[in-house]
């Protein structure tokens, strides 16, 4: 009977310094290989997104950055639409701060606050793009939203599904308030 009930190790003993050690070697080394590796991969991503958006709409080429860039755009375009250009400044602050938000514990909520802020923006271009057109693209047509969105002519995807929402809850002033 005895057995069946282990008793936990007590703070600061040694039994519980290495069950600390055993869990941190396991699980650690993946863990601090991805948060190593992750800054770097949004520095690089915040540099090539911009130049994917350069390309293709200010010298009208979308083979200038080969096949990768224009699927880079083009998915990123529909996912967000014109929001998609805020982006990179959000992943070049994420790539630069990151491992100070990790070490803080911030990193879930900062996470958290961009991408409800990139959904807000998106929401409210959205709303505006529908009170200039005149006509709402309708909320489940997610085609035609990632589409419109890669012609910049929404909001993309995502943030024409909420903005379809917001457009027909609130209109443009109640978006416009929250």
């Amino acid at each position: 009977m005895a057995e069946k009930y282990k008793k936990t190790p007590k703070k600061g003993t040694p039994a519980l310094k290495a069950k600390r050690e055993v869990t941190k070697k396991d699980v650690g080394r993946g863990v601090m290989v991805v948060s190593q590796l992750t800054p770097y991969f949004l520095i690089a991503l915040a540099l090539f997104l911009p130049l994917c958006f350069v390309t293709h709409d200010m010298f009208g080429s979308n083979d200038a950055l080969g096949i990768v860039g224009r699927w880079t755009r083009n998915l990123f375009c529909g996912l967000f639409g014109i929001s998609a250009y805020v982006l990179p400044v959000f992943m070049g602050y994420f790539g630069i701060r990151g491992r100070r938000f990790v070490g803080d514990g911030a990193l879930v909520s900062k996470t958290i606050f961009t991408g409800l802020s990139v959904l807000q923006l998106s929401t409210v271009i959205h709303v505006f793009c529908i009170k200039a057109s005149g006509n709402p693209f309708g909320i489940f047509k997610l085609g035609d939203l990632y589409n419109s969105g890669k012609l910049l002519k929404s909001s993309g995807m995502i943030g024409g599904f909420f903005g379809e929402c917001s457009y027909a809850l609130l209109n443009v002033i109640g978006t416009s308030i929250v």
